[in-house]
């Protein structure tokens, strides 16, 4: 039981980053892309 609750807890933090990380990346690329059009 000692070891099952430190895996559940990585578990539930990886998916949370794999929710988080793809609408970062996306506005990160967004906020880029809108800069390079308001440049050119």
């Amino acid at each position: 039981m000692k070891t099952y609750k430190p895996y559940r807890h990585q578990l539930r933090r990886s998916l949370f980053a794999s929710t988080i990380f793809p609408v970062f990346m996306v506005m990160i690329i967004g906020l880029i892309s809108f800069y390079a059009i308001y440049i050119w």
